[in-house]
C-alpha cells in the first residue's frame, strides 16, 4: 500500500503556502518576462552597460611610471587571452594626447573615430564600421601630469549576438529549473514553518473538544499561541466563563426552587393524609403560595432571555397608570396611598412594556409591604430615570447587599412571598441596559432606575 499525503485544501497552512508561493511564481514570471523583453527590444541597454564596464576595466590596468607616462596595460591573464583571440571582434586601443595610439590589442595604431572626426572624443560612446563589421566604441579620458589620454573600447555586434544567444541558449533550462526547485524549497519551507505556528492552534482546538458541562472551568492555554490570535483565545475563554457562571447560577437556581416549593408541598401532603380532617383554608392558602412562586420562577426565567423583549418607545407615566390601577387593591388592603409624581409627562422611553409592567410593579409592592399603614408610596419619574419611594423604616444596612438575590427574604416582611420580585426587577433592568440601585432615605427607603449616566441622587429629589 503506497503512502499518499494528506492534504486539506481548506487548512489556513495549505491556502497561505499556496497563496506565497503562487506571489512568489508571479513575481518571477514577471521578472523573467521583462528581463526577455528588454533582451529583446533593447539589447543595445545591455550592450552599452558591458562596454562601459570593460572601459573601466581597462582603465583601472593603465600603468604609468613616476612622470605619469604610460607604459603598459596589464591585464590578468584571462583577459589578455580574451582580446588576443577576439582581435576581430573585441578591441581595446589608448591615444595619446597627440592623437596618435600608443597602446592597442590589435597592434593598430589608427585611433577609432565616429563618422567625420578627426580626434578620438573623450567620455562617449558611438558607433563605427570596421572591416565591413559594425562596432560599438565607448571611451574614456584619463589625465596624468604627462598629459590626457583617452581609453577606447570596442566590441562587435556580432559578437554580443553570438554571446547573447549562447548566454540565453544555456541559461534557459538552468533558469527553469533554479526556479522550480526554489518554488519548491520555498513551499516546503513555508509549509513547515506554517505547521509549526499552527501547532498551539491545534492544541486548544482539541484542549476545546474535550470541555464538557461537567469540567467548564478549564481554560485554554495562551503559551505559544501567536499574538494574532491570542484575542480569539482571550475572547474564547472570557465566554467560557460567563458560560460557567450561568451554569453554576442555574444550577443554584434549580436548587433553591426546588427548596422553596418543598415546603409546601410537603404541607399539603400533611394536610391531605389527616383523613379528611384537612383545613380547606389552609390548603387553599398554600396553593395560592405555591402558585405565587411558580409565577414567580416563570418571570424570571422570561426576563432572563433577551429575545424575550419587544422594545419600543413608550410612556412612562402611561405605564405607570396602568400598574397604579393595578395595585390598588393592595394598596388599600395596606391603608397605603399611591403617589405619581411625573413632571415630564409626554417623556418617551425605549423599553419593552410589559417588562417595565412587571418592574414597576414589584417595585411598588415591595414598597406596599414594607409602608406603615397610612403611610404613601411615591413614584418620581424623570427623564433619566424613575424612583419609588416609601415611608418605611428603610433598609438595615448588613441586608443592601442581599436585596438582589434570589430567594432571599427579610424577616419584617407581611407577605410569604418568594423572594424573587427584586431579583427579577434586576433581571429586567439589565436587559434594558439600566442601573437599579437601593438607598435609604429619611425617612423609608428608595429604589431608583437609571436609563442612563443618571446620578441616583437626582433620581432621589
Amino acid at each position: 500500500m503506497r503512502w499518499r499525503p494528506r492534504i486539506d485544501r481548506r487548512s489556513l497552512a495549505f491556502r497561505l503556502t499556496t497563496g506565497a508561493s503562487l506571489a512568489l511564481l508571479a513575481v518571477l514570471v514577471v521578472a523573467a518576462a521583462l528581463a526577455y523583453l528588454l533582451t529583446q527590444q533593447r539589447p543595445d541597454l545591455f550592450d552599452a552597460i558591458e562596454l562601459k564596464h570593460d572601459v573601466t576595466t581597462i582603465q583601472r590596468n593603465l600603468v604609468f611610471d613616476a612622470d605619469g607616462h604610460l607604459q603598459a596595460v596589464r591585464l590578468k591573464p584571462k583577459l589578455a587571452t580574451f582580446y588576443a583571440v577576439l582581435q576581430n571582434d573585441a578591441i581595446y586601443r589608448i591615444v595619446g594626447g597627440d592623437g596618435r595610439v600608443v597602446l592597442a590589442s590589435d597592434a593598430i595604431h589608427e585611433p577609432l573615430l565616429p563618422d567625420g572626426a578627426r580626434t578620438a572624443p573623450a567620455n562617449a560612446v558611438f558607433g563605427i564600421d570596421l572591416h565591413h563589421v559594425r562596432f560599438d566604441v565607448a571611451t574614456r579620458q584619463v589625465d596624468t601630469p604627462a598629459g590626457s589620454y583617452i581609453v577606447e573600447v570596442a566590441r562587435s555586434k556580432r559578437y554580443y549576438q553570438i554571446l547573447l544567444h549562447e548566454k540565453l541558449g544555456q541559461s534557459g533550462w538552468v533558469g527553469v529549473m533554479t526556479v522550480l526547485v526554489c518554488m519548491v524549497s520555498f513551499a516546503a519551507v513555508v509549509a513547515i514553518q506554517f505547521r509549526k505556528l499552527l501547532a498551539p492552534i491545534r492544541q486548544a482546538s482539541e484542549a476545546a473538544s474535550r470541555i464538557e458541562p461537567n469540567n467548564l472551568a478549564s481554560r485554554l492555554d495562551m503559551h505559544a499561541v501567536p499574538s494574532e490570535l491570542s484575542p480569539l483565545i482571550t475572547a474564547f475563554n472570557q465566554a467560557l466563563e460567563r458560560i460557567e457562571t450561568g451554569y453554576r447560577v442555574q444550577r443554584e437556581f434549580l436548587a433553591a426552587a426546588a427548596h422553596e416549593l418543598k415546603t409546601p408541598l410537603a404541607l399539603m401532603r400533611g394536610q391531605i393524609e389527616l383523613d379528611g380532617t384537612a383545613d380547606r383554608a389552609m390548603l387553599l392558602k398554600d396553593i395560592d403560595l405555591m402558585s405565587r412562586h411558580v409565577q414567580q420562577l416563570l418571570h424570571l426565567a422570561e426576563v432572563s432571555e433577551r429575545q424575550n423583549f419587544a422594545f419600543e418607545p413608550l410612556a412612562f407615566a402611561e405605564v405607570a397608570t396602568e400598574v397604579f390601577d393595578h395595585m390598588q387593591r393592595l394598596a388599600q388592603q395596606c391603608k397605603v396611598s399611591l403617589v405619581l409624581d411625573s413632571p415630564e409627562q409626554a417623556m418617551l422611553i425605549t423599553a419593552d412594556r410589559g417588562a417595565l409592567f412587571v418592574l414597576l410593579k414589584n417595585l411598588l409592592e415591595n414598597a406596599i409591604q414594607h409602608s406603615e399603614p397610612g403611610a404613601s408610596v411615591v413614584v418620581i419619574g424623570l427623564a433619566d430615570g424613575f424612583t419609588v419611594r416609601d415611608r418605611g423604616p428603610g433598609i438595615d444596612s448588613a441586608d443592601l447587599p442581599k436585596l438582589f438575590q434570589r430567594f432571599w427574604r427579610r424577616r419584617s416582611r407581611r407577605d410569604q412571598g418568594a423572594g424573587l420580585g427584586l431579583a427579577i426587577c434586576l433581571e429586567i433592568a439589565t436587559v434594558h441596559g439600566w442601573s437599579l440601585t437601593a438607598r435609604n432615605c429619611s425617612p423609608g427607603a428608595a429604589f431608583c432606575v437609571s436609563y442612563g449616566a443618571a446620578s441616583p441622587d437626582r433620581l432621589d429629589a
